[in-house]
């Protein structure tokens, strides 16, 4: 009896604590993203987060370490800033990444039409570097609004 009866708490408690961690989870598709951008650490305070941007406007940001905003925050950007980033990835060349150098500086991960490219975004170039500078103004606009 006693054993069964310990059973039936244990039960209940794995119950009421899957219930209140169910509610917290949210399940964002990334995959169908136009572009996509991780900025890593360093050894000081970079800021580190997630980005995506979608082909109709809307932008998903998951801020992670060294920004204001942490966790998950969704705007929407204009039409024409999603065409001049679409036209500025579709011309990147392969000058545009600069060299990665030292230990200490953060690489980004930038993702389009199933190409990537790994940089530090103090060696860029071209239209890697306005594609950046415009993602960074993303990143700036949502951490101090």
């Amino acid at each position: 009896m006693k054993n069964t009866l310990l059973n039936i708490i244990l039960i209940t408690m794995i119950l009421i604590a899957s219930c209140k961690t169910s509610k917290k989870t949210q399940i964002i598709d990334t995959e169908s993203s136009l572009i996509s951008l991780s900025k890593g650490r360093c050894l000081g305070n970079c800021p580190v987060y997630d980005l995506w941007i979608f082909k109709n406007g809307n932008v998903i940001y998951n801020g992670i370490d060294n920004v204001n905003k942490k966790g998950i925050q969704e705007i929407t950007i204009s039409e024409s800033k999603i065409d001049t980033l679409t036209k500025l990835m579709t011309s990147i060349n392969p000058s545009d990444l600069g060299e990665i150098k030292g230990y200490d500086k953060p690489l980004s991960i930038l993702r389009f039409n199933n190409k990537k490219f790994v940089y530090q975004s103090k060696n860029i170039q071209g239209n890697l570097h306005k594609i950046n500078n415009l993602i960074e103004n993303i990143h700036f606009y949502i951490n101090n609004r």
